[in-house]
């Protein structure tokens, strides 16, 4: 399963630096929560890490699409230091796996 990144040209940027082949670069939410769409129905993508600005301001529809949706996790990956709100990556991973990973 592939790993993809979501975000502005620099969030994308920065994956692509650390060596992460798929990554796509939006310029607005609409834009956004078109090509997220595309990726929670794409079978190859198992997680789909989104920029969190982005993600905080997509609409209820697609919230509520991918709290009910196992595969592909989406991750929030906080790019300007705040504080991330919603659910942990370890919750995320459980949720899409099945059974919490130990340490």
């Amino acid at each position: 399963m592939k790993i993809v990144a979501i975000g502005t040209r620099l969030f994308s940027t920065g994956f692509k630096i650390a060596g992460l082949e798929d990554v796509v670069t939006v310029t607005s939410t609409s834009e956004f929560e078109e090509k997220l769409e595309e990726l929670l129905n794409n079978q190859e993508v198992g997680i789909i890490l989104a920029e969190d600005e982005f993600l905080s301001s997509i609409n209820w529809k697609l919230k509520k699409e991918i709290e009910n949706r196992a595969v592909p996790v989406v991750v929030p990956v906080n790019v300007k230091g705040k504080e991330v709100v919603g659910e942990s990556i370890d919750v995320l991973i459980k949720r899409a796996l099945g059974f919490e990973l130990k340490k």
